[in-house]
């Protein structure tokens, strides 16, 4: 480990030399020790942030996870800025996926045993991790909801788009207005947000189960045409 970021093994160089590499596969990350062990080249110009590692008492570093519990009551895990929702039970521990799985075909997983340490995983995404903003009662909430802006379409309609995704009015509860994805119908998304009177999201499931549609803004008449 160097500056926080774990190599391992790569291959074995001439004269007892030995080429590790930054255990993320996508980093390019690397150093070069002789047989005595000293770093004789390095290349430590990482493309992502240190990976959390805790020691044991018996020495051993390990990566840990972090569990949070989002405004809509779901308890998620947090790992290196990414976070995953259960999915199965397995020998080794509970398999976590990526909360992209759907949305984004992420596939990328962790098994988490009983002590909080990830055993297995596979960590290389295919998205920018999720913004998520700390709540003053603890939750978690996706930082891009506080982006909401209304939009008016060429056919009249009032929707709130989120991120490229659109909610149209659903119906009123008893703590503000309930706006469903625009495509829950056709996508069968289960994507929502709940809006109070000062058009503040206090509620949501963000995780949408298609692409954001697409559509053109037209500044003459301020509307938008879905293509």
């Amino acid at each position: 480990m160097l500056d926080q970021f774990p190599y391992s093994k790569h291959q074995k160089l001439v004269d007892g030399a030995q080429r590790w590499r930054c255990t993320i596969r996508h980093c390019k990350a690397h150093v070069i020790t002789n047989r005595k062990g000293v770093i004789i080249k390095c290349q430590n110009s990482h493309d992502h942030k240190p990976m959390q590692y805790v020691c044991t008492q018996g020495g051993l570093y390990v990566r840990v996870s972090t569990m949070i519990l989002t405004n809509n009551g779901k308890h998620l895990l947090m790992f290196n800025q990414y976070v995953y929702c259960k999915h199965c039970n397995q020998k080794q521990g509970i398999r976590w996926k990526c909360t992209r799985n759907a949305s984004r075909n992420c596939n990328a997983y962790v098994i988490v045993n009983d002590a909080g340490i990830i055993v297995k995983g596979k960590g290389v995404h295919t998205h920018e991790p999720p913004k998520y903003h700390r709540n003053l009662d603890g939750t978690y909430i996706m930082w891009y909801v506080f982006s909401a802006n209304f939009i008016h379409t060429s056919k009249g309609h009032l929707f709130v788009m989120i991120n490229g995704y659109t909610f149209g009015k659903h119906y009123k509860i008893r703590t503000g207005m309930r706006w469903q994805c625009t495509q829950s119908h056709s996508r069968a998304c289960k994507a929502y947000i709940v809006l109070d009177s000062g058009d503040r999201i206090i509620k949501s499931i963000t995780e949408h189960s298609h692409d954001p549609p697409k559509y053109h803004y037209c500044p003459k008449n301020n509307s938008y045409t879905r293509f």
